[in-house]
């Protein structure tokens, strides 16, 4: 069996780490991104508020500065990130259901009047300039 040699285990636990303070990074930038920001320390804040950690911790990990990721860390950061897809998700619905109220039938005497274009071949031109009225 061969061994390591203290170098090269260190150089091995390194690249571990590495790797781990990388994918820390990109949890805490997901985190951040969920919600608009004014700046990126208010942003650096909310990821510090929802993972549990100090400013300069959540700076260090926002930016791929901190040296390691302690277990309670990482489980912090998977339970806060999944907290956010949650809520973004919940976000969408809600959107998503109040663009469908306005779609409704009870529009559909509205959007009579709008067609869409023809184009030079006499295809519609869907995606090459939107909606016009109907000047007729």
């Amino acid at each position: 069996m061969t061994q390591l040699s203290c170098a090269t285990a260190q150089k091995f636990c390194e690249a571990e780490m590495s790797g781990t303070v990388e994918a820390m990074q990109r949890l805490a930038r997901e985190i951040g991104s969920a919600e608009e920001a004014s700046t990126t320390q208010r942003t650096i804040e909310r990821v510090a508020r929802a993972i549990g950690l100090s400013y300069r911790r959540a700076y260090g990990f926002f930016y791929g500065t901190a040296k390691s990721v302690s277990a309670e860390e990482w489980i912090a950061a998977q339970n806060a990130l999944m907290a956010s897809r949650r809520k973004r998700a919940a976000r969408l619905r809600a959107e998503l259901a109040a663009l469908e109220t306005l779609t409704g039938d009870t529009h559909a005497e509205d959007l009579a009047h709008v067609r869409q274009p023809a184009g030079l071949d006499g295809r519609p031109m869907l995606g090459r300039g939107g909606m016009v009225q109907d000047q007729s």
